[in-house]
């Protein structure tokens, strides 16, 4: 009888609809499943090593979050923490505390050193406004600060930065929706998509042994909460950041998966044939892969600037911004089609940025092997439901709800068309993720999220929902094939709760992470 080099006892692994769990006995080899079969304590299987008794914890395959921000999951760690600020005040003093601190630590204040902030979001504020230069400049004077909403999609600028800003750009693109004024034409410091992105240029970047401590934070904060593969968005820095993966990876630290999307200003330079390049010549065994490329159609809903076949109910007048126009989106897909080997995942949370993005593909000649995605699909419009099969649907669960207030921007009718996981489950094919930091990087939170959905005929079983986190993200991307279920040839990479009772499992925490059979937090890895 065959040698295995470990048993993991006393699996509880979920079946059906997610309602029932079974105990199975999964043997490892070489980091790949061996068996799975019933627990019964009469499995006469030899071992070389320890066997790992989960005593009836609840696992499920290695979770992949199919939308997440790596490098800024990590940055925001070290910026102003503004996530639950209740007023402006709060969020004043909260910058000068920060300040104060790394003043402490002896960084003096210049102009090239930004002070950067995230985490405000204006409905939890007491003034209900969105903060301003005015606010800024208060607490921060000789140099340059910027403090951005929780989306990401919007910020509040200093007058300092405001300046550094204005001087980049041309007046063709001083657009009054993009850079605010208000009724006397003064600028109010809020800047909005395509003027934020400028604004990140201003930023100096990070080196890359800064991007390489980013990474292995994020990747840590992966693996504790069972996440073992992920789609990463890289930001306008890319070069930088696909370096510093690089680095992890030659240096044998890559433990998850990692599928990535360029942001869609690298397209050109791809089609050059960078990434075949020395500098940048990538193998899947490296463990990591260029999936393909980001573009943003619209904004986000806190911020308003989601783009909307209807106005806004809490802000008559405003539809929400389109950041391209048909024939650019459509010109793209051509383009990056015509490469093969990559996908085009267009950000689209409006129904109308949806809209244009299925319209855009269909014209580009895209099809459902094509693999092509929409991200997050926010609000839906029933004319477009027949047309989602010919997409890859990547959903944020969490955001059902982080979105309180989803009634008061679109109205209560409207509003009922928003998050409709079961539409997008049964039309196309479905992919979920946490899009952090703009979220919670915790995918049980998404579990919740999809299963009590506000809308109860837009709800998910367990059993589905845990589908668009393991075996349907695998097929989507072939970095991922080798994961995604336990099963016989999968490799081990496995999730473990430390709830034993199912109905207990969305408020549960990560008892331990296997990747390719190793336990990868402290729990077992000294039974093993």
């Amino acid at each position: 009888m065959k040698s295995f080099e470990f048993i993991i006892r006393n699996a509880r692994v979920i079946s059906g609809k997610g309602r029932r769990t079974r105990l199975v006995d999964i043997g490892v080899a070489d980091g790949k499943i061996g068996f799975v079969a019933k627990s019964n304590g009469n499995n006469k299987i030899r071992t070389s090593h320890a066997e790992i008794d989960l005593s009836g914890r609840i696992v499920f395959p290695g979770l992949i979050d199919s939308h997440i921000h790596l490098f800024a999951v990590a940055e925001n760690a070290s910026f102003v923490d503004l996530y639950g600020s209740r007023s402006v005040n709060e969020m004043l003093q909260r910058i000068r505390e920060y300040i104060k601190i790394h003043e402490d630590l002896g960084e003096k204040e210049n102009r090239k050193s930004w002070v950067l902030g995230r985490g405000w979001e204006q409905d939890k504020l007491a003034e209900r406004r969105f903060p301003t230069r005015f606010d800024l400049d208060k607490v921060v004077t000789s140099r340059p600060a910027m403090m951005v909403r929780v989306c990401g999609h919007v910020a509040v600028l200093n007058t300092v930065a405001l300046d550094l800003l204005l001087s980049r750009l041309d007046s063709k693109s001083l657009d009054k929706i993009l850079i605010e004024e208000d009724k006397s034409g003064q600028r109010t410091g809020i800047i909005r998509e395509r003027a934020l992105e400028e604004a990140w240029k201003l930023v100096p970047d990070p080196s890359i042994s800064k991007l390489v401590d980013q990474f292995l934070y994020s990747q840590k904060l992966c693996l504790e909460n069972g996440i073992v593969g992920v789609t990463c968005i890289l930001s306008e820095n890319w070069k930088k950041e696909l370096k510093a993966i690089r680095r992890v990876s030659e240096s044998g630290r890559l433990r998850i998966r990692v599928c990535l999307l360029l942001p869609i200003s690298a397209l050109e330079e791809v089609e050059s044939g960078i990434l075949d390049s020395d500098e940048f010549a990538i193998s899947e065994n490296d463990g990591y892969a260029v999936h393909g490329f980001k573009l943003f159609a619209d904004g986000s809903l806190g911020a308003r600037t989601a783009a909307l076949n209807e106005d806004y109910s809490d802000d008559p007048g405003n539809s929400g911004i389109l950041n391209y126009a048909d024939s650019e989106i459509i010109d793209y897909a051509r383009r990056i089609k015509k490469l093969r080997r990559y996908i085009l995942a267009t950000h689209a949370i409006g129904d109308r940025a949806l809209d244009q993005a299925l319209r855009c593909y269909a014209k580009a000649g895209v099809t459902k092997k094509d693999k092509f995605r929409i991200e997050h699909c926010s609000v839906l419009d029933h004319k477009s439901k027949s047309k989602l099969s010919l997409v890859v649907s990547s959903v944020q669960p969490g955001f059902e709800i982080s979105d309180y207030w989803i009634a008061q921007r679109l109205g209560r009718a409207r509003s009922k068309r928003a998050y409709p996981f079961r539409t997008i489950f049964e039309n196309s094919t479905m992919i979920s993720g946490s899009d952090a930091p703009a979220d919670s990087i915790n995918p049980l939170r998404s579990f919740y999220a999809a299963t009590h959905n506000k809308i109860p005929s837009q709800r998910l079983s367990l059993n589905e929902i845990l589908r668009s986190y393991t075996e349907t993200p695998s097929k989507c991307c072939s970095l991922l094939r080798s994961v995604g279920s336990i099963a016989r040839g999968k490799d081990c990479d496995i999730t473990v709760s430390n709830e034993t009772h199912l109905p207990k499992i969305f408020k549960s925490n990560i008892f331990e992470t296997f990747v390719r059979g190793i336990p990868t937090l402290t729990a077992l890895r000294d039974k093993r």
